[in-house]
């Protein structure tokens, strides 16, 4: 086989790409060897390839395309230098007679890196963000448009009265008081339904409501009259305790209804409707996602409270408690009424129910303080989280 002329070639040999000198070639023929031609594999082409890309990358950039035709062959491409901040450089061919033909520009790394974020971009994108939240309103306002009627129905409690006597607030028995226009009556109830009072509420040994067990023992009361004047309540909601049979209402209000006492219906169909609804809104998901209700691990128990300086559970019939698992460091949102200089919204335990804290604790005699979602982080040593409050108090966490 007749060979060109050179020193070395590029030749397969034992599996191996490489250059090959002629006089190593010789040796191998004569020792049986055979010659054969090898078609270069797409592998090799793309190592080529790679390879080209590589010295075109590390090659210079020129100041002008004469720089580069000077410095280049015919066929070999170039890079030259662009005056646009925004452009690295330029690419040119040359081609025969000394020509350099514009290929592109390559944008520089900080044009790239910037432009999506500079202002004037802003404007242009404005459109399409006012766009995309109209769109989100318009779908929030269309999925909770059927949800506009009342979350719960409320019906009025037919109530028979026995007048000349009213509930004494902290025994629950009936106190004899002739022609001083007291009345009172009890109705059936059942734990976790919730109700609501209007009324007028005179006398300091007299309540809102007290409640009864199923037989008949007195449990606790809720909202006790003040020592001077009158108390009026509209619409007050509250929710029937864990133990709770029977609530027991008295005023000396000289008109009917005396007391309007109304019954909750909760539409659950329409509330899982309503809760899925609003986890469906992109604005609030993620926000509704990262809260749930935590479920007590003991209670709600009725006739006690948590004492803020010991963490004692002490007797008290107008008092419920409950306790719940914490971990030391995370955030709690809390909700509930503080009433009693004793007592503290939050009182923390360390293991085996030990005594380490408490989180706002009341100060003032007779005054109440209504917390709604306080946030609260777990003390350091904290296990367990315990909260107190009057018997029949609307929230409780």
């Amino acid at each position: 086989m007749p060979l060109a002329a050179a020193d070395y070639f590029l030749a397969v040999h034992n599996g191996t790409t490489g250059i090959l000198g002629t006089t190593a070639l010789g040796t191998i023929l004569a020792a049986g060897g055979v010659l054969a031609s090898v078609v270069m594999t797409d592998g090799l082409l793309a190592r080529i390839t790679a390879l080209e890309d590589q010295a075109f990358a590390e090659s210079p950039i020129y100041e002008t395309t004469a720089e580069g035709i000077a410095a280049t062959g015919v066929g070999d491409r170039f890079r030259v230098e662009n005056s646009d901040p925004d452009i690295a450089y330029d690419i040119y061919d040359h081609e025969v007679g000394g020509v350099a033909t514009y290929v592109t520009d390559i944008p520089s790394g900080s044009a790239l890196a910037t432009k999506p974020t500079i202002s004037n971009a802003l404007s242009e994108y404005a459109e399409q963000a006012e766009t995309a939240r109209a769109n989100i309103g318009a779908a929030s306002v269309q999925e909770l448009a059927a949800l506009d009627v009342p979350l719960s129905t409320w019906a009025s409690v037919a109530l028979s009265w026995t007048v000349d006597e009213y509930l004494r607030y902290d025994t629950g028995e009936a106190v004899a008081l002739v022609e001083n226009s007291y009345r009172w009556a009890k109705v059936a109830v059942s734990p976790g339904e919730t109700l609501r009072i209007s009324t007028t509420i005179t006398g300091a040994n007299t309540a809102l409501g007290i409640w009864y067990d199923a037989s008949g023992d007195y449990l606790g009361y809720f909202e006790r009259a003040p020592s001077e004047g009158s108390a009026v309540y509209d619409a007050y909601p509250v929710r029937v305790p864990a133990g709770a049979a029977e609530l027991g209402v008295c005023t000396k209000t000289p008109t009917p209804p005396y007391v309007l006492l109304e019954r909750g219906t909760r539409n659950e169909a329409l509330a899982g409707d309503l809760a899925a609804a609003v986890q469906d809104l992109p604005e609030t998901k993620s926000a509704v996602s990262d809260n749930q209700l935590v479920e007590p691990v003991e209670g709600p128990v009725v006739g006690a409270f948590l004492h803020k300086n010991t963490g004692v559970i002490t007797s008290n019939a107008g008092y419920q408690y409950a306790m719940w698992e914490v971990t030391e460091g995370e955030t709690l949102l809390l909700s509930g009424e503080t009433d009693g200089t004793a007592t503290a919204l939050a009182v923390w335990y360390g293991p085996g129910d030990s005594y380490l804290s408490n989180s706002f604790p009341v100060t003032e005699t007779n005054v109440k303080e209504v917390y709604v979602d306080q946030e609260v982080a777990v003390p350091a040593g904290a296990v367990k989280l315990g909260m107190s409050q009057k018997t029949g108090a609307v929230s409780y966490a």
